[in-house]
């Protein structure tokens, strides 16, 4: 938890104003190509989403939990697996993606996840920083991944709204991470065992107690 702790002092000491001046630097607009959104059946798109950003989408669209979110893929052949990912549809693209609309393509682009929200950026506030996808570039604390996008103009506003988000991004993660690792207890026998900061859930994002695991 010491590297956690430190990680966390790190992501909240981060300069704002620095890191928004840092990205006005490096330049982005999104292009709406939806590379981001776009996978296939043999490499799903997959990004993180935590419990409190299913529930947000949960109540956007009156989905349920496997409509939004799926177990990690790593892990799932040993019976257990870390946190979620957004829900794919047959294509192996995110279940919000739709390449036929006018408006960027996302559905639910005003509620979706903290790693959607901030991309192509993420912040390496700890040796063991790591992200979907190789950073392409860095800046300090700031890690830039491959996107159409990057390079182009990005005003004031827009680069200081993105330098919070991140900033908040690297705080959630990090609480996230303790939590997990605090409510991690292995349940042998149980099936497949998603583990999140809110303890072990079921595939279908039901919170399993001492019965589940003796199955």
């Amino acid at each position: 938890m010491d590297g956690i702790d430190a990680a966390l002092a790190t992501a909240c000491s981060v300069d704002v104003d620095e890191l928004a001046a840092q990205i006005q630097a490096v330049g982005f607009t999104c292009t709406h190509c939806g590379d981001c959104c776009a996978g296939d059946r043999a490499a799903p798109h997959t990004a993180t989403i935590f419990p409190h950003e299913v529930r947000t989408i949960q109540a956007e669209t009156d989905r349920t939990w496997p409509e939004v979110a799926r177990p990690m893929p790593y892990g799932v052949a040993y019976d257990e697996t870390f946190e979620w990912a957004l829900a794919t549809g047959s294509t192996g693209s995110c279940v919000f993606y739709d390449a036929e609309a006018t408006d960027g393509g996302c559905q639910v682009h005003a509620k979706r996840p903290g790693v959607c929200s901030t991309y192509p950026f993420s912040l390496a506030v700890d040796p063991t920083h790591a992200t979907a996808g190789e950073p392409v570039d860095a800046e300090g604390l700031l890690r830039v991944h491959e996107c159409e996008g990057v390079g182009e103009p990005i005003d004031d506003a827009a680069a200081m709204q993105l330098a919070r988000r991140l900033r908040e991004r690297a705080i959630v993660e990090l609480i996230e991470a303790a939590a997990l690792l605090d409510r991690y207890e292995p349940r042998q026998g149980a099936g497949l065992v998603v583990f999140d900061s809110e303890g072990a859930k079921d595939p279908q994002g039901r919170p399993m107690g001492v019965a589940d695991a003796a199955r």
